[in-house]
């Protein structure tokens, strides 16, 4: 399954999800390893892009 930006896939055992990038490259440390269900892994992405969001060029964004 796809969600936002990133593939969300079954690891083939025990029923674990894994996150991919789309296309070639490799995910943010954050969204390493393993996840029990697919939410929690929709969920990692989720704070994974909100971080992302509010901070720009390695600095915390600050116009708010």
């Amino acid at each position: 399954m796809e969600y936002k930006g990133y593939k969300i896939e079954s690891t083939g055992g025990w029923g674990y999800k894994q996150i991919k990038p789309i296309g070639r490259g490799s995910v943010h440390a954050k969204l390493g390893g393993l996840y029990t269900t697919t939410a929690f892994a929709k969920s990692a992405i989720d704070i994974h892009m909100s971080d992302k969001k509010g901070k720009q060029n390695g600095k915390a964004d600050n116009s708010k």
